[in-house]
């Protein structure tokens, strides 16, 4: 469990999605802990997303390759919203594309979101020297 863990917040990352098609194919944020990450925060700065505009966050929490398998959970990036999850070698995940031009000409607008990552203490060491 986390209490094994003596968690380090890292510095936060912006990520902004535009342009119809836009993406981030499927990943895991760390595996077998080269990196050190633990834990994957995300929060969204959408206030107008709306549904059918992509850049959903898709999580496939049994998959244990880069090949999505097993149940889906999307994540819609709403404005506020923050998605926490496990990240090292678990919950394989990918963004959405963005759609295209919706009905009446709309574009979708970019999606922005901040990751924060929180990392094995102890690991930071290893991974440092490693790099």
């Amino acid at each position: 469990g986390l209490r094994t863990y003596k968690l380090m917040r890292g510095r936060p990352m912006a990520a902004i999605y535009a342009g119809t098609g836009s993406r981030y194919t499927p990943h895991f944020d760390c595996v077998g802990g080269d990196n050190g990450r633990v834990i994957t925060c995300i929060i969204y700065l959408n206030p107008f997303w709306r549904p059918g505009d992509g850049a959903t966050l898709k999580l496939w929490p049994e998959a244990r390759s880069l090949h999505p398998s097993g149940p889906c959970r999307e994540v819609e990036p709403y404005h506020g919203r923050l998605a926490a999850f496990l990240c090292d070698s678990r919950n394989l995940h990918e963004v959405s594309p963005i759609a295209a031009a919706g009905a009446g000409g709309r574009l979708p607008e970019p999606r922005l979101a901040l990751s924060c990552w929180y990392y094995d203490a102890d690991a930071i060491p290893r991974v440092a020297e490693e790099q």
